[in-house]
């Protein structure tokens, strides 16, 4: 039962994604306008400020928190939850596609999966670094503002978000070869990007009490 709560979490959070995805794309083919894609951009932080309020098990918000963690039953528990992401955006975002086709849809898919590695890769470590940074905020001071700060900055910097790409996928149907690397190289690069910051700031942590 235990297994099933951490898989259906992670089906939740893949909902709450699926939802700000068709939110952004509906949002920003109204206009050209810059400001309307950065009002897209900061309605998208709204699914992570539930999740993190609800609790819910998304695997880029928890990766970077594993640096620390020696616990078997917590990686299950992530990898529950990717899984748990994967089956909602796949299953939620199937339903939305007969209701989302635009061509700033077609555009953002082609220019997610025509990507080269190195730049996938890299595009999905700085998110990983910037979800990590939102959810630790949250975690450690109980505030929303790395949250609601974090999530428009990677959006608005053509960041890799493994989940979100994931949903413009499914809203597309456009399965392929491409398309499944592409989500795969997001899954690596917001993992390393995750841990790596929350590596370096565990090593800061440790400097600084040796210090003292």
């Amino acid at each position: 039962m235990n297994m099933l709560k951490k898989f259906l979490n992670g089906l939740l959070a893949g909902l709450l994604i699926t939802i700000a995805a068709k939110v952004y794309i509906e949002v920003s083919s109204y206009t050209s306008n810059p400001l309307c894609k950065c009002l897209a951009a900061f309605l998208f932080s709204i699914a992570l400020v539930v999740i993190c309020l609800r609790g819910y098990n998304l695997y880029t918000g928890k990766i970077g928190l594993m640096v620390d963690n020696t616990d078997k039953d917590k990686y299950y528990e992530l990898s529950l939850g990717l899984l748990g992401n994967i089956v909602g955006v796949l299953l939620f975002g199937t339903m939305l596609s007969f209701y989302t086709k635009n061509e700033t849809l077609i555009n953002l898919y082609n220019a997610k999966i025509n990507q080269n590695v190195i730049e996938t890769l890299i595009k999905a470590f700085f998110c990983g670094v910037l979800m990590y940074l939102a959810v630790v905020i949250y975690k450690n001071n109980n505030k929303l503002v790395g949250i609601l700060f974090a999530i428009p900055v990677f959006i608005l910097a053509g960041f890799n978000h493994c989940i979100a790409d994931l949903a413009y996928i499914s809203f597309t149907r456009l399965y392929n070869f491409k398309a499944i690397l592409y989500f795969l190289l997001c899954v690596v690069g917001n993992t390393l990007g995750s841990l790596l910051i929350a590596y370096i700031e565990k090593l800061t942590k440790k400097q600084k009490s040796d210090i003292e």
